[in-house]
């Protein structure tokens, strides 16, 4: 019983987050997509920068 009500919990859940995504495509998901893909480049620059950090030390 509780696998089918769980099942039934995340299709439910796909359903309402479908329904909310159809009402807030052009406000806020739409901002936090392009937050997410905004800070991805700067996550790999970050690390690049440490890493070059961390050789000049060894030198």
């Amino acid at each position: 019983m509780g696998k089918i009500k769980q099942l039934f919990c995340i299709y439910s859940l796909k359903q309402y987050f479908r329904s909310a995504y159809k009402l807030k495509a052009h406000i806020g998901i739409r901002k936090y997509n392009l937050n997410i893909i905004d800070t991805i480049p700067k996550i790999k620059f970050k690390k690049r920068w440490l890493k070059r950090n961390e050789l000049s030390r060894k030198i």
